[in-house]
C-alpha cells in the first residue's frame, strides 16, 4: 500500500504540473483570440484559419519530442547521461530544421492561403508573425520535454507561466497593432479600388 501511495505521490508530481502547462498554453491561443475579437468577425474567421497553419507546425514539433522522449528514457534506464544530452541537442537541432523547412513551404504558398480559406488576406499578417515564433516555441517544447522526461515537470510549467504573461503584456499588443495597421490598409485599397471602378465607370458613360 505504501508503495502504491508513493507511486501515486509520483505521478501527480509529473502529472499535474503537466497538466497546468497545457491548460496555460491553451490559454495562451484563447488570449490571441479575445484580443483580437475587437477587430470583427473577418479578423476572427481569419486568425482562425491560420490558426490550423500554426497547428500543424506544432504538430511537426511535437512528433520530434515525442521520439526524443522516448530514446531519453532508454538513456536514462542505461544511466548515460552524456548520451541523454546529445539525444535532445539531436531532437532540437531536427526540430529547428523541420520548422525552417515548413516556415518556407507556408511563405512560398501563402499568397494562395487567403483563397483556400476564403477570408480576408489579413491573415497574411497574423501568420507570419506567428511564423516569427515558432522556431524558438520547437525548442521550448523539445526542451520542456526533456525537463519532464527527467522530472523536472514544475520548472516547465513556471517558464509556460512566464512565457503566457509574456504574451498577454507584449505578444498580443505587437499583434494587435499589425493587425489594426492590415484592417486600415485593406480598407484604404479597397475604398480606392471602388473610387478608381466609379470614376472609370464615370468617364465611360461621358
Amino acid at each position: 500500500m505504501k508503495k502504491m501511495d508513493s507511486l501515486m505521490k509520483k505521478q501527480l508530481e509529473l502529472s499535474f504540473p503537466s497538466a497546468v502547462e497545457y491548460i496555460i498554453i491553451t490559454l495562451i491561443s484563447m488570449v490571441d483570440t479575445f484580443a483580437i475579437s475587437s477587430l470583427g468577425s473577418t479578423v476572427i474567421s481569419a486568425v482562425g484559419a491560420m490558426t490550423s497553419i500554426i497547428n500543424f507546425l506544432n504538430l511537426v514539433t511535437k512528433s520530434v519530442q515525442v521520439s526524443n522522449n522516448v530514446l531519453m528514457a532508454r538513456e536514462i534506464g542505461k544511466n548515460n547521461i552524456e548520451k541523454i544530452k546529445i539525444t535532445t541537442g539531436t531532437a532540437v537541432f531536427l526540430a529547428t530544421i523541420f520548422q525552417i523547412i515548413c516556415i518556407l513551404i507556408t511563405i512560398i504558398f501563402s499568397g494562395f492561403l487567403p483563397q483556400i480559406f476564403k477570408v480576408d488576406r489579413i491573415c497574411l499578417t497574423y501568420l507570419y508573425i506567428r511564423l516569427i515564433g515558432t522556431i524558438p516555441a520547437a525548442i521550448g517544447t523539445i526542451l520542456s520535454g526533456h525537463e519532464r522526461t527527467i522530472g523536472k515537470s514544475k520548472e516547465t510549467m513556471n517558464i509556460r507561466t512566464l512565457s503566457l504573461i509574456l504574451n498577454i503584456v507584449l505578444g498580443n499588443k505587437i499583434r494587435l497593432w499589425c493587425c489594426r495597421s492590415s484592417v486600415g490598409y485593406s480598407y484604404y485599397w479597397n475604398y480606392k479600388y471602388d473610387n478608381d471602378n466609379v470614376s472609370i465607370k464615370n468617364n465611360s458613360n461621358i
